[in-house]
């Protein structure tokens, strides 16, 4: 049997096509830019956050749907596609 070895920066640039982001709105800061967004699974399935990009480079995500869906969502796609779809809508918005 033969097997095709992905980088990483392709399986992430792959799960990156899967995982989506909607923006809703901005939300005031005086750490960086913040936003709400949707995160939005190929089933349709949502969860909304609130992302905050620190002006020091680092992403925080609050949760503000339901906690286990995070937690699924970030074991599913790793953390760098999760925080990094998400740092994408809320600094492209």
């Amino acid at each position: 049997t033969s097997r095709l070895l992905l980088s990483d920066k392709k399986i992430s640039a792959f799960f990156r096509t899967l995982l989506k982001g909607e923006f809703m709105r901005f939300v005031p800061s005086n750490d960086g830019v913040q936003a709400e967004l949707f995160l939005i699974e190929p089933t349709g399935e949502e969860l909304q956050v609130r992302c905050l990009c620190r002006h020091n480079g680092k992403i925080d995500i609050g949760v503000i749907g339901d906690p286990q869906h995070f937690e699924r969502m970030v074991k599913t796609y790793s953390p760098d596609v999760v925080f990094g779809v998400s740092r994408h809508v809320t600094l492209s918005s």
